[in-house]
């Protein structure tokens, strides 16, 4: 079965975040008010308001750079240019991930320009958004929280301190089973449904865990590190040996 990156776009909610309205750690920032999506929420422990603040942001900066509709943004331009464009340096890193993924761009990390090598334009699978969640978590916690999570459509990653003891509750939706929470402790977690199937994968990074929903919908075992569940449909589920790894439900 042979899977192309438009058939594995996230199309419904299929990850969310827990309320913590009862959680051990204090104090908790909550945003909703990203980028005029309502499926992007921000958890920031510790700190100050002004983290949350910032990583805001950094995704509505990120989103808008990353926005393939949107005339001006740097994919954009490198899906239009005829030639080498420059860019920021999270998009040299977003295009380096992106050409290790299999998509025709040439990176040229000392001039700092991206070029796209094939007549068809970029498509590139929600690692953007995978990575965004990755980059704003990490400055997050550079800037001073204790912990935080960063949920971008079915994307969630979390990082440092849980709002829990036991880590950070997540809530998956696991097909016939209906929504379940999981614990993740550290990393991340992405979704996609395909059809009546629904993949979730869990590593470290979430731009991983996004590149692995395309090996689990081909029917490929993702590189061993990676924690993978697929339920759903009348093929029986499955999950990886690393699932337990990252997640204990």
């Amino acid at each position: 079965m042979n899977v192309t990156h438009s058939e594995v776009h996230p199309s419904a909610s299929l990850i969310r975040l827990k309320t913590y309205d009862d959680a051990d750690a204090a104090p908790i920032f909550r945003s909703h008010v990203c980028d005029d999506r309502d499926d992007v929420e921000l958890v920031v422990i510790g700190g100050d308001a002004g983290v949350i603040e910032d990583a805001r942001d950094s995704l509505h900066r990120l989103a808008r750079r990353w926005d393939l509709e949107r005339r001006g943004s740097e994919l954009c331009k490198i899906n239009t240019a005829d030639g080498p464009v420059p860019v920021s340096p999270e998009t040299l890193l977003l295009a380096g991930l992106l050409e290790d993924h299999g998509i025709a761009l040439s990176v040229d990390f000392t001039t700092g320009t991206v070029r796209r090598d094939s007549a068809e334009p970029i498509d590139p699978a929600g690692i953007p958004a995978a990575l965004a969640t990755d980059l704003v978590a990490a400055e997050a916690l550079e800037a001073g929280a204790d912990g935080v999570a960063v949920a971008v459509g079915n994307i969630v990653r979390v990082a440092g301190v849980g709002p829990y003891r036991a880590g950070w509750q997540v809530e998956a939706w696991l097909g016939s089973d209906g929504w379940r929470p999981l614990t993740l402790r550290e990393g991340a977690v992405a979704a996609v449904r395909a059809g009546a199937r629904t993949a979730i994968a869990v590593d470290t990074q979430a731009w991983r865990a996004q590149r692995a929903l395309t090996a689990l919908l081909a029917g490929d075992e993702p590189e061993p590190q990676v924690g993978a569940l697929v339920v759903g449909g009348e093929q029986p589920a499955w999950r990886t040996a690393a699932w337990d790894q990252y997640i204990s439900a």
